[in-house]
């Protein structure tokens, strides 16, 4: 973080860059969800499966396909990994940010 001042009122009211609002902190996990079901899509598809062959006894007969499911969906779905997505995505918005203030003062040099 800088230690740059807030020179006017505006600036005191502005979030940190670093800070998401609750859009973008609900459109990430949403993104991070369809990301952790598409990655796990062979085990739900393979429980299925299993699901539509064993139809009243499919909690004791695929309890390796659930456990599978299970553990891929803690695994990709975990909130080190959603933290993980959130690191990467205020980076773009950082790098972003950066960029459009560049372009900015190069627009104002000229």
């Amino acid at each position: 973080m800088s230690d740059k001042k807030p020179e006017n009122e505006e600036e005191l009211k502005k979030n940190p860059i670093w800070m998401l609002s609750p859009m973008e902190e609900k459109a990430l996990l949403k993104e991070h969800q369809a990301w952790a079901e598409k990655q796990c899509e062979k085990q739900y598809d393979a429980f299925a499966l299993c699901c539509k062959s064993f139809t009243w006894s499919f909690p004791w007969k695929c309890n390796g396909p659930k456990q599978d499911l299970i553990d891929c969906v803690g695994e990709k779905g975990s909130p080190a990994m959603f933290q993980k997505l959130r690191e990467e995505y205020i980076d773009k918005k950082i790098e972003k940010k950066r960029k459009e203030e560049a372009e900015a003062a190069a627009a104002a040099g000229k």
